[in-house]
């Protein structure tokens, strides 16, 4: 059996457990017969309350050595789409979301990074008592994730006192570090109560890179070496690491020594704006063509920008991210916000005042723009890496992007977005689904059908069944960030195009060409040099166009013909096209 949980996530149901394809990075996450037990309690559509006491009675988390089975069990149900764990809670007549808590337990680092935002001005830290009172609220208030993050949190005298109390307390808990001050007794505690995974910052590949980055000297050996013990420990390492005008010119050899720890790598080409400095961007923030051009390098990135492109609805509320909704930072002075880049807005938090602190803290999501605010009705909001917090930290307003942000939202656009383009989908959302059956709606009225609401349905369960076989390709095309059309391959002994549909405004040979020279240059398809594809023998200009590019009729039925196109006659075609 399949569920279609989201946009980004379908699950199979096998006879020994759950698999669960992720459309968004092509991974999967296996679920064994045990946890398909609860997972199986999931799909039934249990609320996350029960979904938590339905882990704790399977797995008998009532003792504490079981906890590290139920935060696992916990993470993969919610992070594979089986579960949603916002929960809502009823406060002042308002309803709150808080699913997860970013706590800054230290803002100090042993580490000299010239890009580093937090402002070191004086050392602060968050104290043991006040952690103990912030999670009792956190648990109330159904927070299921918490990071602890720095500065350098192994640096904090208690993270180990801190760490164990988190973790018993039931949270499914991440670790950020520059793995730097890993101590044995840290190292033990880590071993004994596994944390769901640790982030460690990678800021070179080699002693030279590493020292000049960081200031420190032997932090390259100290950094492998920790990171070896940690993996070597059974301990989710990931590594990550951000591109900058120190390292840009080694970056890809950072990468290429993460893949020594055999684990996830992600980077990023925005350096955070420095606290407690003038009102810039960050010195060490590469330009808009060096960022276009590490951009090209990403396998996805089209794609990625595509549908954030497509998919993008614009309104006229400052603050849009939806981190926004359901998240909390608390920094070291105990200053409640809704994110680690919005520090300017904030809520000093007391004992048992954490729920008031985010309640105050909503009002900031209803500000709206002003009638001259520049981003209002900005075609690139969705490219630019919007962020107004971001824009406050490097202009002093919300409202007015410095230079930089504007000049990469159009790069993107005219990189990633502008003109047709053509991408591979294993898995369509909802909205992608809906926007191609319209295509095909206005198609079929044209040569007179009647389409019905359930003949969508039909199609749609088609395209879910014939996704899960491996020779089915569907590929959406985009028509400046819009989808416009799509084609649907199947591939055996033969290359076989079940559909093509375009709509109204882009139907044109000069596109068709398009479409086949892509489908017999992509390295799929490389081997083939015939492709062979249905007409409806109603479809008279479909006829005329295939024709017009060397396409032969290999046979007829009542309803439709069925035609050959060969890889030298497209070649014919455009080499007429040239002269």
């Amino acid at each position: 059996m399949e569920y279609q949980i989201n946009d980004d996530v379908c699950i199979k149901n096998h006879d020994k457990g759950f698999e669960v394809y992720d459309n968004r990075n092509g991974n999967y996450i296996i679920f064994d017969e045990k946890n398909a037990v609860v997972a199986n309690l999931i799909l039934q559509g249990l609320s996350m309350t029960k979904v938590i006491k339905c882990i704790q009675e399977y797995f008998h988390c009532g003792k504490i050595e079981s906890l590290k089975i139920r935060n696992s069990v916990l993470y993969l149900l919610i992070k594979g789409g089986f579960v949603k764990s916002k929960t809502k809670i009823n406060y002042k007549n308002s309803f709150l979301y808080v699913k997860s808590c970013l706590i800054e337990i230290i803002n100090v680092c042993n580490f000299r990074c010239s890009h580093c935002y937090v402002d070191k001005n004086k050392i602060k830290y968050i104290t043991y008592e006040n952690i103990v009172s912030l999670a009792k609220e956190l648990k109330r208030a159904k927070c299921n994730f918490i990071t602890l993050t720095g500065g350098e949190i192994f640096i904090h005298k208690d993270f180990i006192k801190i760490y164990k109390y988190l973790y018993k307390q039931g949270f499914v808990i991440n670790l950020n570090t520059n793995g730097y001050n890993l101590t044995k007794q840290i190292l033990d505690c880590l071993s004994k109560y596994k944390p769901y995974s640790i982030e460690v910052s990678l800021y070179g590949y080699d002693e030279t890179s590493y020292s000049e980055f960081t200031g420190i000297k032997n932090s390259f050996c100290t950094v492998d070496k920790n990171i070896e013990m940690l993996i070597n420990k059974g301990i989710d390492v990931k590594t990550k690491s951000i591109i900058s005008n120190l390292n840009k010119s080694y970056f890809d050899k950072i990468k290429a020594y993460s893949k020594k720890f055999n684990n996830s790598f992600r980077s990023d080409y925005l350096i955070f704006p420095q606290m407690g400095k003038c009102q810039k961007i960050n010195p060490q923030q590469i330009s808009v063509p060096e960022i276009i051009s590490y951009l090209s390098k990403q396998n996805n990135a089209g794609k990625k920008f595509l549908k954030i492109f497509s998919q993008t609805k614009q309104n006229d509320r400052i603050f849009k991210c939806k981190q926004n909704d359901d998240s909390l930072f608390i920094d070291s002075s105990l200053h409640v916000c809704m994110c680690v880049c919005l520090q300017n807005e904030y809520q000093v938090y007391k004992k048992g005042n954490l729920l008031e602190c985010v309640y105050n803290l909503q009002k900031i999501k209803t500000r709206l723009y002003s009638k001259k605010a520049k981003c209002r009705n900005c075609p690139y909001i969705s490219l630019c890496r919007y962020c107004p917090a971001k824009f406050y930290l490097s202009t002093g307003s919300y409202e007015i992007p410095s230079n930089f942000y504007c000049e990469l939202g159009v790069e993107i656009y005219n990189k990633f977005v502008k003109g047709f383009k053509f991408h591979h989908e294993k898995f369509l959302s909802e909205y992608q689904l809906d926007l191609c059956f319209e295509i095909i709606k206005d198609n079929m009225i044209e040569l007179g059908y009647n389409v019905t609401e359930n003949d969508g349905k039909i199609w749609k369960n088609n395209v879910y069944t014939n996704a899960q076989n491996e020779n089915n390709d569907f590929i959406i095309i985009y028509n400046n960030g819009k989808i416009c059309g799509f084609v649907i391959i199947e591939k055996g002994e033969k290359v076989f195009i079940n559909e093509v549909q375009l709509s109204k405004q882009v139907k044109n040979t000069r596109l068709i060409l398009e479409i086949i020279k892509y489908i017999f240059y992509y390295p799929s398809y490389q081997q083939f040099n015939e492709i062979y594809f249905n007409i409806n023998n109603q479809n008279q200009m479909s006829k005329k166009t295939f024709t017009h590019l060397g396409g032969e009729c290999v046979s007829s039925s009542e309803k439709s013909s069925q035609y050959k196109l060969t890889r030298d006659k497209v070649q014919q075609y455009l080499q007429k096209l040239l002269k």
